[in-house]
């Protein structure tokens, strides 16, 4: 009996987090928030094939970086004190779950955090 394809693998990690911070600093200074990104990817062995964002009125910010593993997004909400995170890698050359799980952590704690709320999602 053969198995199913998605019995035999899994392609890839999905986190989607929800952060409350204790200060709104770096959630206004976009481009700040981009290098530590980039940089960020760059060190866990990813590779950002682009970045594009967008600042607000309120002075909030979404970034979304197109990995070639897959795709970062986030979006602030500086007068919440609020983002979230969303992080995809896949595994079709190698397992990249654990860069996957660096990058949202280092990210997290950039942002200082008070509360946070994580989901991870495995397929």
């Amino acid at each position: 009996m053969k198995r199913d394809l998605f019995e035999k693998r899994v392609f890839g990690l999905h986190i989607i987090g929800e952060v409350c911070t204790k200060n709104n600093k770096n959630l206004l200074f976009a481009k700040q928030t981009e290098l530590f990104i980039l940089k960020t990817i760059k060190r866990n062995g990813l590779h950002a094939l682009g970045l594009l964002s967008h600042k607000f009125s309120n002075g909030g910010f979404s970034a979304i970086v197109n990995l070639a593993e897959s795709h970062l997004a986030m979006h602030t909400w500086p007068e919440l004190n609020y983002l979230t995170i969303d992080i995809y890698t896949c595994n079709y050359t190698r397992d990249n779950n654990k860069s996957c799980r660096t990058i949202f952590e280092s990210l997290v704690k950039f942002f200082n955090p008070s509360k946070i709320k994580k989901r991870v999602l495995k397929g």
